[in-house]
């Protein structure tokens, strides 16, 4: 996705999917864990989603500062 130009993106999944394996409880077996690797995907995605939506707001506070408009 960097390379794409979608690098807020990138760095979103990237942290969704750290924050999931540094939460430890959600594990696949490849990663000597017993969570399934669909439940252990949603929860990267919920993560994201928390994530991203946080990112997506700061950067539309900082538009409207710079633009001095209202969002």
């Amino acid at each position: 996705l960097k390379h794409l130009g979608h690098a807020t993106h990138a760095k979103a999944i990237e942290q969704a999917l750290f924050t999931v394996l540094k939460r430890g409880d959600m594990r696949t077996a490849d990663v000597m864990g017993t969570t399934s690797t669909t439940d252990f995907t949603a929860g990267v995605i919920n993560s994201y989603y928390k994530i991203s939506s946080k990112v997506l707001l700061g950067a539309c506070v900082r538009v409207c500062v710079y633009s001095q408009t209202h969002c």
